[in-house]
């Protein structure tokens, strides 16, 4: 089942002395039930755009967007309230939880035990699992997920990803992942959409569940090796990251 298409989507911004540029153009892709799609780009390439009006929150200029289920949003920095605490941050977006629920919801994303804190001053981990809990507190088919992980400690993005494929796994929630991490896009990734930079064109879309399947103990370096053949020239001039 599909629950987001985009056919041939563009976007222009204007810029401060009242120029217009195109910031992508003409993408196209679906999200479907179950799956994690991540756009992989540079940094600044109009990722984050192209997330906010997949979640409906922009309209794009041309082309057309379907939403048949409407997904959650989790911005790149921490959406949490400090002034509430983990369960009060719950209730907040969804007022009918049961204690039973909160309790299961915290305990999925690893803050059992942790109901009664406060996230001010906490990791931006610790945050993130909050984020989390919040989105599917709203019981969500899709949940976007726009550069979340770049301000994650290194040593915590692991359990991170294996938490987002967890979610997958159990509730089959999908994702829409943007990101500029290579090492990213191919751990967690179903299918994977390359888009280059000014404007933002799909230069390449990688079936990644698939090589994961047939080429099970090589298929980190198959993906990676597909990825970085459409980006040699992209490298000099723009930032990706590699690592976890």
């Amino acid at each position: 089942m599909i629950l987001i298409e985009a056919k041939n989507i563009s976007k222009n911004f204007t810029t401060a002395f009242g120029l217009t540029s195109e910031l992508f153009e003409d993408v196209s892709f679906e999200l479907n039930e179950k799956e994690i799609l991540t756009f992989l780009a540079p940094r600044q390439a109009g990722k984050s755009t192209l997330l906010k009006i997949s979640a409906k929150m922009f309209e794009p200029d041309s082309g057309t967007l379907t939403v048949y289920s409407p997904p959650v949003f989790i911005p790149g920095e921490p959406n949490s309230f400090p002034w509430l605490n983990v369960e009060e941050n719950l209730r907040f977006v969804n007022s009918f939880l049961q204690e039973k629920e909160i309790n299961e919801l915290l305990e999925l994303v690893g803050l059992e035990g942790y109901g009664k804190h406060f996230p001010n001053n906490k990791s931006t981990g610790f945050r993130f699992r909050i984020s989390l809990a919040r989105a599917l507190a709203l019981k969500p088919k899709a949940i976007i997920l726009d550069e979340v992980f770049a301000p994650v400690h290194h040593d915590v993005k692991k359990e991170l990803y294996d938490l987002i494929l967890k979610i997958k796994d159990e509730k089959g929630i999908a994702f829409l992942l943007g990101t500029s991490n290579i090492t990213e896009a191919v751990y967690l990734s179903d299918k994977v959409i390359q888009l280059s930079k000014h404007p933002g064109k799909v230069i390449n879309e990688i079936d990644a569940a698939k090589i994961k399947k047939e080429f099970v103990s090589e298929a980190e370096e198959k993906i990676k090796t597909e990825v970085t053949s459409k980006f040699k020239e992209y490298f000099k001039e723009n930032v990706f990251d590699f690592a976890i």
